[in-house]
């Protein structure tokens, strides 16, 4: 099982519902926090030149990834 689950799985174990609901609460909310601070944070930055052509070559960077993987397994059919 994934973590979330195994994490829910314990506290229901250990302490029940609540304890099951804990755990998901805390395994839910540092990653929510984080994404939400970082979504803000990039909302003031985003109309910088400078985010705009590192985010452009994180995309070129994300294609050919993809592009040299689909090329690696079409040898593998």
């Amino acid at each position: 099982p994934n973590v979330v689950n195994l994490s829910m799985m314990i506290g229901d174990r250990c302490f029940g519902l609540s304890g099951a609901l804990a755990a998901l609460a805390g395994m839910l909310t540092v990653p929510t926090v984080v994404v939400l601070l970082l979504a803000a944070l990039y909302s003031s930055v985003a109309d910088a030149a400078l985010v705009r052509d590192a985010l452009r070559g994180m995309g070129a960077v994300a294609a050919g990834l993809i592009l040299g993987t689909g090329i690696k397994l079409i040898g593998a059919l």
